[in-house]
């Protein structure tokens, strides 16, 4: 899913749950992907690349809370698991402290924030490692340097 779906399935469960009876219902969805590359003396040693989703639910009725996660992002598992939280909620011990703080306006750009490279995203893995290899041997190139444990190439997008 892209950051517009992502962010309209959010409120969608806030909509269900608030018409389910919680009075407040938090949501965090993530999504990432991952890749690494260990190489020793030229050569490929690991590799590893993955992708992963999450939701996670926070739901809080007359002060008593109860949290669910899930990786299955489907309609009906997200009611299912919303339905039992709320279930659980009220189960659950008041909490004087239990809510969400007030709404307040993000005024940060994250673009505005120089953490983020969009091109990494875009990085095919031949060069990923190629610039792993060639990290190593720029070490291996110090004479001083007599044996090399390796380089590591790794990205981490969420």
């Amino acid at each position: 899913m892209k950051a517009p779906d992502l962010l309209g399935l959010a409120e969608s469960l806030v909509t269900y749950g608030e018409q389910k009876g919680a009075e407040q219902v938090e949501v965090l969805i993530a999504e990432g992907s991952e890749f690494s590359v260990d190489v020793r003396e030229g050569n490929v040693e690991k590799l590893s690349e993955a992708g992963s989703k999450e939701l996670a639910l926070k739901v809080i009725l007359d002060q008593r809370v109860a949290t669910a996660s899930s990786s299955d992002l489907t309609p009906e598992t997200l009611h299912r698991l919303l339905d039992n939280a709320i279930d659980r909620a009220k189960l659950s011990n008041q909490d004087e402290f239990a809510g969400l703080p007030p709404k307040e306006a993000i005024t940060a750009k994250v673009e505005d924030l120089g953490i983020f490279d969009p091109a990494i995203v875009g990085l095919a893995p031949e060069k990923k490692i190629a610039r792993a290899r060639e990290i190593e041997a720029i070490c291996r190139a110090d004479k001083r340097i007599q044996k090399s444990y390796g380089a590591n190439f790794s990205t981490d997008v969420s």
